[in-house]
């Protein structure tokens, strides 16, 4: 609600395809759900999507996420 153009994703609409869809677009990026992290293994980083689905940090490499905030 903060940005004029915004799009939001809720519940089972919030999966990993919906979101790597409009990444090419996105100029601010802003997740509000769980997000598991263990220092020995940085890469294992993962977040709980609402959809159900895990999204780690592994998979987010070359994932389009380049210069977001």
């Amino acid at each position: 609600a903060a940005f004029w153009r915004s799009a939001r994703l809720e519940g089972k609409d919030a999966t990993r395809e919906a979101l790597k869809a409009r990444l090419a677009s996105a100029k601010v990026l802003h997740f509000a759900c769980h997000a598991w992290f263990d220092p020995a293994r940085p890469l294992s980083a993962s977040i709980g999507l609402p959809s159900g689905e895990t999204w780690s940090a592994a998979d987010w490499l070359g994932a389009g996420l380049e210069g977001l905030p």
